[in-house]
């Protein structure tokens, strides 16, 4: 789990006079900081900086931004005066700024932009409560532009940008300065809606930054109509800013439960299941207490409701297994251990020093029980798994395959993650695979099936099936290289078909199928060479691909970028979707040596990985050599750790084969 940083900049003294004589924020920062910092409510490690210079604020903001990894949340919070300068260049007023000077005195927007830029969090926050005001030489202000478009100047994937008005209040012309500014109420309302959680609009126990916005945006036009805060978003998914700590059931459940007739309490148990399904672990908790209470209900259908929706909800109590009477302490001792992986702890270490269970370590008989689930980080909650639906029997929990020719080894395993388990929808990546008999080559596909498609996991399936088809063609052609543009026009074929078969021949659009069958791919194809074995991959959508080198553990990604701000730019260019093919289909190609294993894998594996650096990284740079049994590779991609609950596909080809030991 990735750490949460806030750095909150508030100025209210300033040594320059004319900046002096205007209205000073409210002093809301330490109000903010103190909720932000609390481990029940946001647990943020928060820096606070009241009143500094503006050389002093560019260097925490720097260490804000600098060495950070995807799963990072950064919030970066300032409260105070925004100047527009001559030319419409917005600058972030300091203690020692000097309205004459605010190139060299005060931060510019361009700057803190370039830092967001450079940083590489998928999670990054910045919010702006400013008076905002304009600098038009005399004579000119009745033509200003009033708008300080706050949102252009920080625009950017991965980040969120919230601002209190985006209006000048104020403006100066020469010296003179006209209008008011009016002190702002939209921190106070931030820390209210934190503070006692009523910005949890939905109930579910988590405060995302888009409820806390809502929350706020709606008090504040209440309170001040002439205030109107803005809001601007790129990033995957919600981002849960705090939790709910006052968290109770509604009103509504609360008297349905006390009721005294039988069928009002009974009809509140689908209500109690409705939050325990979308509710955090605490929601979870309070939601089983109030059902387990009714397992006590004097009515026998209403106690006999309770325990009917009760045991799904429950994780599975194993029975130990008793020790022989006659095995020594030590045995005992052992037995009495976790089974199974035992936690990472460290992703600072090296693969070889951290402290990860080797095959050895974890292997148990059938009499000793199953292998426990690889941790990494806190864990996710157990619970036992929802069946996907009667009619995706297609779509098992997990896969796994492994074989290998006379020059290459393969393997492969797909896992449906928890939140696919938790909610009974199938697994929505994909993975197929074949040997090229003539040419001894493996060629393979790997599918991530949009969360916004109707049906996924049938997109994906259609992709990777068509993909091999049309590689496996081209081979036996002996065309030299792929032609990767040609296997996607191909794949979009298949996916209109599959469609037109959907709508039972109905006249459809390209959106129709975008909205059925969306999907994600990375195709290739590895061949012998006497060099080395030559792999050609190419991607569409945000899939990845690396190199992983078993003599430094390092991680080489094919489709990386040199600088976090191209990789940003690159991660736009990866949101093309089948069956959108692009003018330029992505692809390259790399010579593997006896060192390496290429590696394919989803999001789901990506984004837990990151650069390769942590855990995860140096988990399975440990086991994937040699090449683990299929059902290993299966058990380790499986690994828990809380927030990162997408389905998992990870494919890796070596350029051997086992060891004839194995």
């Amino acid at each position: 789990m990735g750490r949460r940083l806030a750095l909150l900049v508030a100025t209210y003294e300033y040594q320059d006079d004319e900046l002096r004589a205007l209205t000073t924020p409210a002093h809301d920062a330490e109000a903010l900081a103190a909720v932000l910092k609390d481990p029940d409510i946001a647990g943020f490690e928060v820096t606070t900086l009241i009143n500094e210079p503006h050389h002093r604020v560019g260097e925490s903001i720097a260490d804000l931004y600098r060495d950070r990894r995807r799963d990072d949340l950064t919030l970066l919070y300032f409260t105070g005066h925004g100047l527009k300068d001559n030319d419409g260049r917005l600058y972030l007023a300091m203690t020692n700024t000097r309205r004459s000077s605010l190139l060299f005195t005060a931060l510019s927007a361009q700057q803190i932009d370039q830092a967001m830029s450079d940083c590489m969090s998928r999670q990054k926050v910045l919010i702006l409560d400013c008076c905002y005001s304009g600098a038009f030489p005399a004579g000119r202000l009745a033509k200003a532009d009033t708008d300080v478009h706050t949102l252009e100047r920080f625009q950017g994937r991965g980040r969120t940008v919230l601002t209190a008005s985006d209006a000048t209040q104020y403006s100066f012309e020469g010296s003179q300065w006209h209008g008011t500014a009016v002190q702002s109420v939209f921190t106070r309302h931030l820390v209210a809606g934190l503070r006692d959680g009523s910005a949890d609009l939905d109930g579910d126990g988590d405060i995302t930054l888009d409820e806390l916005y809502s929350y706020v945006y709606d008090r504040v036009v209440d309170e001040m109509p002439q205030q109107r805060p803005k809001k601007q978003d790129n990033v995957e998914g919600r981002m849960v800013i705090a939790r709910n700590i006052n968290w109770s059931l509604p009103t509504y459940l609360r008297h349905a439960l006390s009721s005294p007739v039988p069928t009002d309490r009974l009809s509140a148990l689908d209500g109690l299941a409705h939050f325990h399904r979308i509710g955090n672990n605490l929601v979870r908790r309070r939601v089983l207490d109030e059902i387990q209470r009714l397992l006590e209900d004097d009515s026998r259908t209403v106690s006999a409701a309770a325990a009917a929706r009760l045991q799904p909800l429950l994780p599975p109590t194993p029975e130990p297994t008793p020790p022989a009477a006659s095995e020594p302490k030590q045995a005992l001792e052992e037995r009495a251990a976790p089974l199974g992986p035992r936690p990472v702890t460290s992703g600072t270490q090296s693969p070889d020093a951290t402290a990860l269970t080797s095959r050895e370590q974890c292997s148990v008989s059938g009499a000793d029980g199953p292998a426990a689930r690889v941790t990494v980080g806190p864990p996710s909650p157990e619970f036992e798994a929802r069946p996907p639906g009667q009619y995706f029997f297609d779509f098992p929990d997990t896969e796994c395959d492994g074989w290998s020719t006379p020059a290459l080894t393969l393997r492969s395993a797909s896992v449906r993650g928890d939140a696919h388990r938790y909610a009974g929808q199938p697994r929505q990546d994909a993975v197929r695979t074949a040997a090229h008999g003539p040419t001894g080559s493996i060629v393979f596909a790997v599918a991530d099936g949009s969360a916004g498609a109707a049906e996924p996991a049938l997109g994906a399936v259609e992709a990777c099936r068509a993909s091999l088809e049309k590689m496996l063609h081209q081979l036996s052609q002996d065309q030299g290289q792929l032609d990767f543009h040609d296997v996607a026009r191909h794949v979009t074929k298949r996916l209109w078909e599959l469609t037109q078969w959907r709508l039972s021949g109905k006249g459809f659009q390209r959106s129709d199928v975008m909205q059925l069958y969306a999907t994600t791919l990375v195709i290739g194809a590895v061949r012998p060479h006497p060099a080395g074995p030559v792999a050609e991959v190419c991607r569409i959508g945000d899939s990845a691909a690396w190199v992983l080198d078993s003599s430094s553990g390092q991680y080489q990604p094919l489709f990386g970028a040199e600088t976090a701000s191209d990789a940003l730019m690159a991660s736009d260019e990866a949101m093309t979707l089948l069956p959108n093919v692009p003018d330029l289909v992505k692809h390259t190609s790399t010579r593997l040596t006896s060192q390496h294993a290429l590696l394919v894998g989803t999001a789901g594996f990506a984004e837990p990985l990151g650069d390769g650096r942590g855990q995860v990284g140096a988990l399975f740079a440990k086991h994937l050599f040699p090449p683990p049994p299929p059902l290993w590779l299966g058990h380790l991609l499986d690994f828990s750790w809380e927030t990162f609950d997408d389905d998992r596909t990870l494919l890796a080809i070596w350029p051997q084969a086992p060891a004839e030991s194995r």
